[in-house]
């Protein structure tokens, strides 16, 4: 008998395909609705929690350079900012700081490979038309050019949760903050949502990182950093409910793109053992049977007698034995076959 599993790669099948990757939450639905018309699984935002004892300057400095890099155009970028409300002014005038020293004189008119365009006029559309419908406050930034797909890198403040920068995942270089009263607020907005594809969490504070983690759910929890974990060696990246499913980098990938089918191929012989398994079924067979299952154990009144305990090693020896004999007898017909 020949037992076994096999990595089969994910592969298309005319219209159809085994496996999609998206990024995107927004474009991540699109696919989900017609992929599940073929059953066809896909692995597809990212809210920063603010605690007023972090590293402000390195805080600042990470979320901003996350939120900028490839102009905010990368699914792990922040999407949005939770901040105690008397500590938002004070986290703005940190960003403003790094922002300064990203760009001394402006975005737009730095170095070009310091700062990138968007992608599309689509997106472009997309995000000014965000930017235009936001209630809150822009603080930094704002200003858009059509003509070189421009927005410069946006900073707004007291955006509240039905904000348009709230509807979708912005894919831009616009930062929406949201004030609340505390990190228990903070927490308890992230669960109202989506299950993000990363969280992420910026404190000094043990504790306050294990209450974050340890109440919300997301593809990956990162503290005091942004963007970088999916080229973490050996971390899977992938996302949780409507975030995407699955995982990919490294082996994770080959795991997520091909199917462990298992194979098993019983030699005809096998049937002088096992039988009993066919109609039609009589006395003799069940016990046959019987021997190789244990039965259900009675009510437990106490520890079990040692005699209960040993009461099914003869059958398991049986079967064991059964196993082993199959095997050898499997390995001398291969070499048979190969020696004839």
């Amino acid at each position: 008998m020949y037992t076994g599993t096999q990595h089969l790669p994910f592969v298309t099948s005319g219209s159809r395909f085994d496996g999609i990757n998206t990024g995107s939450g927004r474009v991540g639905k699109i696919v989900a609705t017609a992929a599940a018309k073929h059953l066809t699984p896909v692995t597809l935002e990212s809210p920063v929690i603010i605690d007023p004892d972090c590293d402000l300057p390195t805080a600042a400095r990470r979320i901003l350079w996350g939120k900028v890099v490839n102009a905010g155009q990368t699914c792990v970028a922040p999407d949005y900012i939770l901040v105690p409300r008397h500590f938002q002014d004070t986290f703005i005038d940190a960003l403003k700081t790094a922002y300064a020293s990203f760009y001394p004189e402006s975005a737009d008119s730095s170095v070009p490979a310091n700062y990138s365009r968007i992608v599309t006029p689509q997106a472009f559309n997309r995000i000014k038309g965000l930017l235009d419908d936001t209630k809150g406050d822009v603080v930094v930034g704002g200003q858009t050019d059509a003509a070189s797909k421009f927005i410069a890198p946006t900073l707004v403040k007291d955006v509240k949760g039905d904000d348009s920068l709230m509807s979708e995942e912005i894919f831009g270089p616009v930062l929406p903050i949201v004030p609340v009263e505390d990190i228990d607020e903070a927490i308890a907005f992230v669960n109202a949502r989506d299950h993000p594809l990363a969280l992420y969490v910026f404190s000094q504070v043990p504790e306050v990182k294990a209450k974050v983690f340890e109440n919300t759910r997301s593809g990956a929890a990162v503290a005091n950093e942004t963007v970088i974990h999916p080229g973490a060696d050996g971390l899977p990246f992938g996302g949780i409910g409507p975030s995407g499913y699955g995982a990919h980098t490294g082996k994770f990938s080959f795991d997520t793109f091909t199917h462990l089918r298992s194979s098993l191929d019983s030699p005809s012989w096998i049937d002088r053992i096992i039988g009993f398994r066919f109609p039609p079924y009589t006395d003799t067979k069940f016990k046959a049977a019987m021997k190789l299952l244990p039965s259900l154990p009675a009510r437990p009144s106490g520890p079990p007698a040692v005699a209960a305990r040993t009461k099914w090693w003869g059958r398991w020896f049986f079967l064991a034995f059964v196993i082993a004999v199959a095997g050898g007898l499997t390995k001398r017909l291969k070499t048979l076959k190969g020696t004839a």
